[in-house]
């Protein structure tokens, strides 16, 4: 699954030169067997972080509070612009 999810992405995006993955076994044997098909030249570097996804929740947080006051949105579409701005005006406050 996630050799697949590389193939797809590096379709998409292009072929990178760095990545940055947490300590998944599978991440790590998906990125070598892809690094297999290359030249040595053209390897992708592969940089390991235990805590990578611990950002990613302290931002979300701050949404969730924000969230749990509001009650049910009426469409997805009001919602996502919401939460949108929600999350804009967190990044400019945040600097």
């Amino acid at each position: 699954m996630a050799k697949l999810f590389f193939q797809k992405a590096f379709r998409y995006c292009g072929v990178l030169e760095k990545v940055n993955i947490n300590k998944s076994g599978s991440n790590t044997a998906a990125l070598k067997a892809i690094n297999e098909g290359f030249n040595s030249k053209d390897n992708i570097l592969i940089r390991k972080n235990k805590y990578l996804n611990n950002h990613v929740g302290y931002d979300h947080r701050f949404i969730k509070k924000i969230k749990k006051l509001m009650l049910g949105f009426c469409s997805l579409k009001s919602e996502r612009a919401i939460l949108f701005g929600i999350k804009v005006h967190h990044m400019l406050r945040k600097g």
